[in-house]
């Protein structure tokens, strides 16, 4: 399948239509500014792979685009954002949200600080550290995203505590088998996503449910 690649703002506005997303043409540009900043550090910091470099607007943004209307509002913590995602997407499209950014690898801060200084996002703040180590300092969330950090139990092991009364974890698990990732008393959701064939799996963890690891859940992920 050939690579999505819009050629201007109007283009990408277009494209987050068909994730059923309204953004403005504001929001576009800075999606673009992003996906150039992107493939030009790449080539010294090795932030994603060359396939997918090459496939940047359909692997990476517009599927991280697609958990917008999942985030339960207030606060957002990206843990484990990498090179900004699904993090920095879903920050400037979601203006009225604050997003905190924590990554363990320093040039991956140091790319992202520059990337949210060049866009000017305000709502934005990146953290450098391992999530143990911060944790004192970072506050509570109303929604925590990951994507591809860990299976979501484990996920939820380590950030659970940074909730908000009400709040959720979202972990973006990848293709298939979504079920086998997911701890007992969560929800598994399919994104389908332009330019790619298989739908992607999100995990949702409500801190209001009873959420812990099941051996019938997790017996093909452990081990």
């Amino acid at each position: 399948m050939n690579a999505l690649a819009p050629a201007d703002a109007a283009e990408v506005v277009a494209l987050a239509q068909r994730i059923e997303l309204a953004i403005t043409e504001r929001q576009a540009e800075q999606l673009e500014s992003f996906a150039a900043m992107l493939k030009k550090w790449n080539r010294a910091f090795n932030l994603l792979s060359r396939r997918d470099i090459d496939r940047l607007w359909s692997r990476h943004i517009l599927d991280a685009l697609t958990i917008s209307s999942l985030l339960a509002g207030g606060r957002v913590m990206d843990f484990g954002t990498g090179g900004g995602f699904p993090g920095l997407p879903l920050a400037v499209v979601n203006p009225d949200l604050q997003f905190v950014l924590l990554d363990r690898h320093q040039r991956k801060c140091r790319f992202l600080e520059q990337v949210v200084h060049t866009l000017e996002l305000s709502n934005t703040k990146v953290i450098c550290g391992q999530v143990a180590e911060v944790a004192g300092s970072l506050g509570r969330f109303a929604s925590i995203t990951s994507r591809a950090v860990a299976p979501a139990p484990e996920i939820w092991v380590q950030v659970a505590d940074l909730l908000e009364p009400g709040g959720r974890v979202i972990v973006m698990a990848g293709t298939g088998r979504a079920e086998f990732r997911a701890p007992a008393g969560s929800r598994c959701e399919s994104r389908h996503v332009p330019g790619l064939e298989a739908p992607h799996e999100v995990v949702i963890m409500d801190a209001d449910e009873r959420i812990g690891e099941s051996s019938e859940h997790n017996r093909d992920t452990i081990g």
